[in-house]
């Protein structure tokens, strides 16, 4: 069996979408409000005083929590078509067509929400998404991350849940950053920010 697993952010993209996602959930004015809250957060962060987990959940926390699930899915959806879509790499996209074509199985595995993971995978015919799950409790999101942000070895632990032991598998891993590092290292064929040899 083959897989072919694909990172999303700066190589199925040509930028991040996270910010951007917060940014269209919530308007700008409240987008650039949170930020100034969240001043404190990025600070730790950039000393070193929390991890990426830690900063994506206070992001989570103060854009999404508290709202319905079924509205930030809607926004999901919305954001793909809107914006995610023309996003693309061209280059990107050409080497997971040619992926479906040999019939491998493929995959997205990034830090990014599986809110708007899924309908990109399903508008692109992917087999499967492997993203940040985010807990809800009675139909509203809480803003905490559910398990631990799908960044670094989350990637390969999340990859060996799904399809179990991955020695039986020759593995094509696209990545462009320290959070790929993981993935990269466990594939047959590793591409750091490319898509050929």
């Amino acid at each position: 069996m083959i897989l072919a697993v694909f990172d999303l952010d700066h190589t199925l993209t040509k930028r991040e979408s996270l910010l951007l996602f917060f940014c269209v959930v919530r308007g700008w004015p409240r987008f650039v409000g949170g930020l100034v809250r969240l001043m404190p957060a990025i600070a730790r962060y950039a000393l070193k005083q929390i991890d990426n987990q830690r900063l994506k959940q206070a992001f989570c926390r103060e854009y999404l929590g508290q709202w319905e699930r079924s509205t930030v899915t809607a926004w999901g959806e919305r954001f793909t078509d809107r914006y995610l879509w023309g996003m693309l790499r061209p280059a990107a996209v050409e080497r997971l067509r040619w992926h479906q074509a040999q019939g491998h199985r493929t995959l997205i595995v990034s830090a990014s929400p599986e809110l708007y993971l899924r309908p990109l995978a399903e508008r692109l015919g992917v087999d499967g998404v492997l993203g940040t799950r985010l807990v809800t409790v009675a139909g509203r999101l809480t803003g905490e991350i559910d398990g631990a942000n799908c960044y670094g070895p989350e990637k390969v632990r999340r990859l060996r849940e799904l399809v179990g032991e991955l020695g039986g598998y020759e593995i094509y891993a696209y990545g462009d950053s320290r959070g790929d590092r993981e993935l990269l290292a466990i594939a047959t064929h590793p591409y750091y920010r490319c898509f050929g040899p």
